[in-house]
């Protein structure tokens, strides 16, 4: 397993902070008859969201719009979803529309959230290459990140530093992408082209843990505010618990009681 836990720190004085918090940051989607909308409070613009499907991510596609007789066509062929803004019709404004290949069905669990950073994402199509592709385009939106600024993600899931992305070539921008099987990916020549890759720059004032532990202490964190993935998919918030009690000394070899509305229920000899 490998277990990827981040952790929203809200900590002004880490380097590079951004000056607004993350409160009220991430929600779920509310479905109708296999129709999925997002609070356009919370979600102004485009490109201002990420978004996940029973735990597969998405990447969000700038619609290109298209005039017609008594309707405007929008159309997106490299992402997974869009959403309109501007003139469109009150309803379509807090919707989330998926391409012809993303699903949305009414049991399905869409969860999203602000996102205030870049995104690029690279296809396996005609001569190009998943990995090289997605380089191009980090370098495309960003010039001032190295290879660990970014997450990556192929076909939805999460990949890691050093496991599938097959990073070489230089420092900073100038690394390349691979995805290959060869390094460590499983990307091939073949079936390069049923792979899509994209990468996030990652959102700053965090604390960002990977490994094969399956918990993590010591971190403060704002509540409601953790995202975590489990073998690359992202696992929805009602399936792990959140306990940061903000405590910073705690005292060995003490008695404490649980209690039930006041009422003492158990006494036990706690030894840390």
């Amino acid at each position: 397993m490998i277990y990827n836990y981040i952790l929203s720190t809200g900590d002004t004085s880490m380097s590079g902070s951004l000056t607004s918090g993350y409160a009220n940051q991430k929600d779920f989607s509310a479905n109708f008859l296999e129709d999925f909308y997002y609070d356009s409070t919370l979600i102004t613009g485009e490109k201002q969201m990420q978004l996940a499907s029973n735990g597969q991510t998405f990447f969000e596609e700038i619609a290109t719009q298209t005039a017609s007789i008594n309707e405007t066509i929008f159309q997106i062929f490299s992402g997974d979803f869009f959403i309109k803004t501007g003139a469109s019709d009150e309803l379509d404004r807090n919707k989330i529309f998926g391409s012809s290949t993303t699903p949305f069905k009414a049991g399905y669990n869409v969860v999203y959230e602000k996102y205030t950073g870049k995104s690029a994402i690279g296809l396996g199509t005609g001569s190009a290459n998943v990995g090289p592709a997605l380089s191009s385009g980090i370098s495309g939106v960003s010039q001032a990140y190295g290879f660990d600024g970014f997450d990556y993600f192929l076909n939805g899931q999460k990949v890691y530093s050093g496991v599938g992305c097959g990073v070489s070539a230089g420092v900073g921008t100038q690394f390349i992408l691979s995805f290959d099987s060869s390094q460590g990916g499983v990307v091939t020549s073949d079936n390069k082209s049923s792979f899509k890759s994209f990468a996030f720059i990652k959102q700053e004032r965090l604390h960002d843990f990977t490994g094969s532990a399956p918990d993590v202490f010591g971190s403060g964190f704002i509540e409601d505010q953790t995202n975590f993935y489990l073998n690359g998919v992202k696992e929805n918030d009602s399936i792990y618990l959140e306990l940061y009690t903000g405590v910073d000394i705690i005292k060995k070899a003490t008695s404490a009681g649980l209690f039930d509305l006041g009422i003492e229920t158990s006494i036990v000899n706690l030894s840390l």
